[in-house]
């Protein structure tokens, strides 16, 4: 079993060409790329207990990148369950930044974004890649 104690997790799927990294002695933790995996509950599980164990000790800022081309509609729902983790850390004193990258020109991730922040009452920065 993943132990969130662990100083980083890096998931990647080659197939859908995303990657996760979540590094505990930086306090960044990074989404990228597309995210479409098969069996969305265990590809998110081991994030979601390794955020769950971080929240205990976090470090003293932390920053979630979001850089996404694309996601299905179980990501989104996971990356909710994420945020609203992140939201609980806020809640209790931590700095927690998400910084939500989208192309240009991709206004659907730039509106996903903007959704994100209107449920969550986290500081949003918004930037173009």
């Amino acid at each position: 079993m993943l132990q969130g104690k662990d100083k980083v997790l890096k998931i990647a799927d080659l197939e859908n060409e995303c990657q996760v990294i979540l590094d505990r002695e930086r306090g960044i933790l990074e989404f990228t790329g597309r995210f479409l995996p098969q069996k969305t509950g265990e590809f998110y599980e081991p994030i979601l207990e390794w955020i769950d164990e971080y929240s205990k000790e976090p470090h003293r800022k932390t920053v979630v990148i979001f850089k996404l081309d694309y996601f299905n509609t179980s990501s989104s729902k996971k990356f909710l369950d994420i945020m609203l983790l992140f939201f609980d850390m806020h809640q209790k004193g931590s700095e927690v930044h998400i910084e939500w990258y989208h192309h240009k020109d991709d206004i659907d991730i730039k509106e996903a974004g903007y959704g994100y922040a209107d449920l969550v009452d986290l500081p949003f920065k918004f930037l173009e890649y």
